[in-house]
């Protein structure tokens, strides 16, 4: 891909964090792989994360101080230009609801346990009742509209990368190539692990994967170790 191109894409996958781009048009305009335009979006979104996440901690308390008296929560989010369950993660371990971040991640997974791993410790039980329910609403609406840190965007992403692992491997057997897969090099000890670690110098067998890979949805082999 063109620098050119990149940086147009780049530009115009630029959009809030509460949105979503509308990936099959902008792949059609470009003539790119759809796959192309997700992976360039969900990395320049990681990478807005790592710019801004020490502001959101720094404000933390003050968001959480204004959502308690009745601020809404994606407009919180809005304004901090954050991902919503990213947000929502750094609200609830304010004060008054002081989670964990076990319990943070089984609110996300089913908010309907909102009532029962949150203490508002301090508030008298009417109002504590009334805050809770609405948490509760406010929890699914960012799990709803997150569509990079959500349960459900974590799986997906889990379930497409074990595809991509399970289609190289098949490749690297069928073309006779030995390599330790990640987990024998787990069981080996290693910290890191590659989808696959050749167990030699086989560079003329590994460029015809690499070719062979290029039509197959436009994806790119980024990391074999030998």
């Amino acid at each position: 891909m063109r620098r050119d191109v990149y940086d147009q894409l780049v530009e115009v996958l630029c959009v809030p964090t509460c949105a979503w781009p509308h990936f099959k048009l902008v792949a059609k305009r470009f003539k790119v792989p759809i796959d192309s335009v997700i992976s360039i979006y969900m990395q320049d979104a990681q990478l807005h994360v790592k710019r801004t996440h020490h502001l959101l901690k720094a404000a933390a308390s003050k968001y959480a101080s204004r959502y308690q008296n009745g601020a809404q929560l994606l407009d919180l989010c809005a304004e901090a230009d954050m991902f919503p369950c990213m947000f929502l993660r750094r609200l609830l371990e304010q004060v008054p609801w002081t989670c964990n971040k076990n319990a943070v991640t089984k609110i996300m997974r089913d908010p309907t346990v909102v009532k029962d791993l949150v203490r508002l410790n301090g508030i008298n039980s009417e109002t504590a009742q009334k805050m809770l329910q609405d948490l509760q609403g406010d929890v699914q609406q960012c799990v709803d509209c997150d569509q990079v840190y959500s349960p459900k965007a974590d799986a997906k992403r889990l379930h497409l990368g074990i595809q991509y692992e399970q289609k190289l491997t098949k490749m690297l057997a069928d073309a006779g190539i030995a390599f330790w897969t990640e987990e024998h090099l787990r069981d080996k000890g290693f910290f890191k692990t590659p989808d696959a670690k050749l167990q030699g110098i086989q560079s003329g067998a590994i460029f015809q994967i690499c070719e062979s890979l290029r039509p197959w949805h436009g994806h790119i082999l980024v990391w074999v170790h030998r």
